[in-house]
């Protein structure tokens, strides 16, 4: 069993003074005075599920950021593209460019290794949205 003042409490469960202050009064939570302050007695079961939900957010955190980093690399990639097409047709070559095995693949290889992509695998690069 451990104890936690209001302010330590809302801090760790993330939760609002309100709310914790609101749950004391109505005793959905037990709570105890010391030294004229409000702490709140907390199960060590409770602190573990808080825990093992951190290590989940940290983890979750760091699959996010791999993620931003491959799309932001993908759209490098994409704007490069994006600027080869530009001056081709700027330059008067023709009005389109002829299409190449390398770039269908690559964008098929893309899908593939974009989990976000996948939901839009539908779709050609001829198709507009």
């Amino acid at each position: 069993m451990g104890k936690l003042t209001i302010p330590e409490y809302c801090r760790k469960f993330a939760v609002a003074e309100s709310t914790v202050r609101y749950q004391v009064r109505t005793g959905k939570l037990q709570s105890e005075l010391i030294d004229a302050q409000i702490h709140v007695i907390i199960d060590d079961s409770e602190i573990d599920a808080i825990d093992s939900k951190v290590v989940a957010n940290d983890e979750l955190i760091a699959e996010l950021r791999q993620q931003v980093e491959y799309l932001k690399a993908e759209n490098g990639q994409l704007r490069e593209e994006l600027s080869f097409e530009k001056n081709y047709l700027k330059s008067g070559n023709g009005r389109t460019k002829p299409k190449t095995a390398t770039t269908t693949s690559s964008n098929q290889s893309r899908r593939s290794r974009c989990p976000t992509a996948l939901r839009y695998n539908h779709l050609t690069t001829n198709q507009t949205v």
